[in-house]
């Protein structure tokens, strides 16, 4: 797996900034990625896609970059979850549901068929986050490191948990043209973007050039 910064709790920010904008291993058929003997399915992953891109209303954007950063997301949620639930990491269960309720508003907002899947989205995303800033705290103490920064903490868990991940095997759907276990990164699987809108795309852009040409099944917004 890559470098920590590629599974840091920010990315919980900007997915859920994405979903809630109302304001080497054989793999499992049907599903987006596994973390060893657990398959996310891709029908999860589009619920929640689907989701995000129905309450974009300002900004139109490419569904592939809106597929490729869930998938990214909702892995890194599911190693550090995992994790966490092998070594028996503690977490505080106050904090977790004090940080999930302040997007109650939001879900609430949300058709009801998207309530639940988004609230299992987001408290996985805050468990994993605590998860591994519980680690990293527990790894830089035994380390004789005192007072370390949060990025210090993040990191310290994180890279606990991706060793831990690559020891159990991750494998990410082709489609989702990964590369070094980061779903959009790829360059060379059948999912390579070859034409200059596809490649762009890839890039997340969202120049109306470029966006036009895409029909509305493959739009956000």
């Amino acid at each position: 797996m890559r470098h920590p910064k590629r599974m840091r709790g920010a990315k919980l920010v900007a997915a859920a900034a994405a979903l809630l904008a109302l304001a080497g291993c054989g793999h499992a058929p049907g599903s987006a990625f596994s973390v060893g003997d657990h398959a996310v399915s891709r029908s999860s992953v589009d619920q929640i896609v689907n989701a995000a891109c129905g309450v974009q209303q300002q900004t139109k954007s490419a569904r592939a970059t809106q597929v490729w950063a869930f998938v990214n997301a909702m892995l890194t949620a599911t190693v550090q979850n995992d994790y966490g639930d092998h070594v028996g990491a503690s977490y505080s269960r106050s904090t977790l549901q004090s940080e999930l309720s302040q997007y109650q508003g939001s879900v609430d907002a949300l058709p009801a068929k998207d309530r639940a899947a988004v609230t299992s989205f987001l408290r996985e995303q805050i468990r994993g986050s605590l998860i591994v800033q519980s680690v990293g705290t527990q790894v830089l103490a035994d380390k004789g490191v005192s007072k370390p920064t949060t990025a210090e903490v993040t990191n310290a868990g994180d890279a606990a948990a991706q060793k831990w991940a690559r020891q159990q095997g991750i494998t990410i759907d082709p489609r989702y043209n990964a590369k070094d276990y980061e779903a959009g990164a790829g360059d060379s699987s059948i999912s390579t973007p070859v034409s200059s809108y596809a490649k762009a795309a890839q890039k997340g852009s969202t120049k109306s050039s470029y966006l036009s040409q895409l029909p509305s099944t493959q739009l956000c917004g």
